[in-house]
């Protein structure tokens, strides 16, 4: 059996914000591919302010090109994303329900198309390692076509100590079915925290998935580094959040790696055209 690195009550303050409740069975999950127009008033009102933060050039610039992304918006102006991850994918329970980043990286993809159906669908669960995501993303392609894949994980591995080798071979088969599929993958690698960082190991994890990105050419979405920046220069620090203020610095950054991640998927579309 495999143990955990860190225990459940030292585990809480480093995930609470992003806690979620169990995830549906793939098949039996909704979809979440609601024009922004859909979303309650004050979601959107919330939605159309600046992100404070900023994100260095080369954690949002694309290293390649999006070519199915680019040309489904070219030609049918519409774009299908489907993000693939663990808990911190949703956001609830911390962020108000439809601002998680995925989310607000959506409302940064309709600002910059408004006349493209931008549909997203999210399918995530706490806890969730690569072996649990590799047979959800299997499920979601075999039902639907999409055009962008975004697939964030890394973290639950590093925490319960999951063979590196595993976690690779995840990777290499999630990876050419998505090719098979037809659409572009956008790699997201862990967050950041100082607990995190201290008591696992993240580094063979990071590495396979940088390997990954080189092999396949597909972008890898540093977020790890954009937070500890964030963190480093004061910008944004969950960790450190007083707790009556803690709900707001997390939507505060869910909203940072939305807009920043947004910005990578645009670069990666000028880059097809």
């Amino acid at each position: 059996m495999r143990r955990s690195a860190l225990s459940p009550v030292l585990l809480a303050p480093l995930l609470v914000a992003f806690a979620v409740a169990p995830a549906l069975p793939a098949w039996a999950a909704p979809a979440l591919a609601q024009p922004a127009l859909a979303q309650p008033a004050l979601v959107q009102a919330a939605l159309a302010q600046p992100a404070p933060c900023t994100a260095p050039a080369d954690i949002t610039d694309a290293i390649a090109p999006l070519p199915h992304a680019a040309a489904a918006l070219a030609e049918h102006h519409r774009l299908r994303i489907l993000a693939l991850g663990s808990g911190t994918l949703m956001a609830q329970g911390r962020a108000p329900a439809g601002m998680a980043f995925p989310q607000r990286m959506a409302a940064e993809l309709r600002a910059k198309w408004p006349d493209a159906a931008i549909d997203l669908t999210l399918e995530g669960g706490k806890g969730l390692t690569s072996t649990d995501q590799l047979a959800r993303l299997r499920a979601r392609l075999a039902a639907g076509q999409y055009d962008l894949v975004l697939w964030q994980t890394g973290t639950v591995e590093a925490v319960h100590k999951i063979p590196v080798a595993e976690f690779t071979a995840n990777l290499d088969a999630g990876a050419a079915l998505i090719a098979q599929s037809g659409a572009d993958l956008v790699l997201i690698d862990q967050q950041y925290s100082r607990m995190l960082q201290s008591r696992t190991d993240l580094a063979p994890y990071q590495q396979a998935l940088r390997t990954l990105a080189t092999r396949t050419g597909a972008p890898l979405f540093h977020r790890y580094e954009l937070m500890r920046q964030w963190v480093g220069s004061g910008q944004i620090d969950l960790e450190r959040a007083s707790p009556a203020t803690r709900d707001q610095v997390a939507e505060t950054l869910h909203a940072c790696i939305g807009r920043a991640l947004g910005t990578l998927v645009i670069n990666g579309v000028a880059k097809s055209s």
